[in-house]
């Protein structure tokens, strides 16, 4: 072993009082760092929870499984958060969009394969019978490309700023606006088609 090596590995392995003292203060350092990390997601969560509940609330209408999917959502920024991660509202919004998704497809196979054992499939809305508002706009949503849904969704339903969207989407915030603008002009469009 060359002499450096030899002096480096001996240093590394002193058992004094002073190297003792230094492992003791790190290791506080380290709780220090873990509480104050506890206290940061505390925020963190005490500040976007409701938001993030009210959001897949809206997208899953199911209070139980919107429940499930915003904890969920939580646990994985809370890993990401002591891994050194920083935990934005436009990075809560991915992951809460990705296990929505999940939870998307999930029912989707639960319902195809229970259609296929019964022998039915569930009967489409139609527009005629369909008097309220609220009903119109979701089928005319529903005539929408997924990404002008999401568009709108983000602006109109989850109250998410244009530069929160920007960052979600991975896109400019002129790219929002102008994705915004045209996806409202084919919202509109689809409202007034005649019946």
């Amino acid at each position: 072993m060359p002499p450096n090596e030899t002096h480096s590995s001996l240093q590394g392995r002193s058992d004094s009082p002073t190297s003792q003292a230094s492992s003791a203060a790190a290791h506080s350092d380290i709780t220090l760092t873990r509480s104050d990390a506890v206290e940061t997601f505390q925020q963190i969560y005490t500040d976007h929870q409701p938001h993030m509940l009210a959001i897949a609330r809206q997208r899953l209408g199911q209070q139980a499984v919107a429940e499930d999917i915003t904890a969920e959502t939580f646990r994985i920024a809370w890993q990401h958060h002591i891994s050194g991660g920083e935990v934005s509202v436009p990075w809560l919004y991915k992951t809460l969009r990705n296990l929505i998704a999940n939870q998307y497809r999930r029912h989707e196979r639960d319902t195809k394969y229970f259609d296929s054992m019964s022998g039915t499939q569930d009967a489409h809305e139609s527009i005629e019978t369909a008097i309220d508002d609220s009903i119109l706009v979701r089928q005319a949503m529903r005539s929408l490309s997924a990404d002008d849904r999401e568009i709108l969704r983000m602006a109109y339903w989850e109250e998410l700023t244009r530069s929160e969207m920007a960052s979600v989407l991975d896109i400019t915030t002129v790219a929002v606006r102008v994705r915004l603008l045209r996806a409202k002009k084919r919202l509109r469009a689809a409202l007034e088609e005649p019946e």
